[in-house]
């Protein structure tokens, strides 16, 4: 809870810590509600308790507010999920995408053309 209440003072645009920022951090405790000491089971258990309670923040940053506060998937965070990357960053990826493109095999022009074939043609036991 405390990295929560440290994201909220900083400003994060999260809709759990926007609200820790609206109401206060009084209005929120921790519940332990399962104890294992598996993580694969810990993360399988939050994913069914925020489905199946739905408390998942689908469509927040569209505007909408739905009931949850849960912006991913327990396990698979998105740490940049609200955020921007600067534009060297940017520069850096682009970079990047070229030299990785330009090592790929090129293929030549009957090679593709084999792949316009209608797949009952090339489907193996057809």
């Amino acid at each position: 809870m405390a990295r929560h209440i440290r994201s909220a003072a900083a400003g994060s645009n999260f809709p759990f810590h926007q609200a820790i920022r609206e109401v206060g951090t009084e209005h929120f405790f921790v519940e332990y509600v399962y104890k294992t000491s598996s993580q694969y089971m810990l993360n399988k258990l939050e994913a069914f308790w925020a489905l199946e309670l739905n408390a998942y923040c689908w469509g927040h940053f569209d505007g909408e507010y739905p009931p949850g506060y849960n912006c991913a998937i327990a396990g698979r965070t998105n740490r940049m999920l609200g955020k921007k990357h600067k534009p060297d960053s940017l520069e850096k990826m682009a970079a990047a995408r070229k030299r990785y493109w330009a090592t790929r095999r090129s293929y030549s022009s009957s090679e593709a053309s084999s792949w316009d074939s209608p797949l009952s043609e090339v489907a193996v036991g057809v």
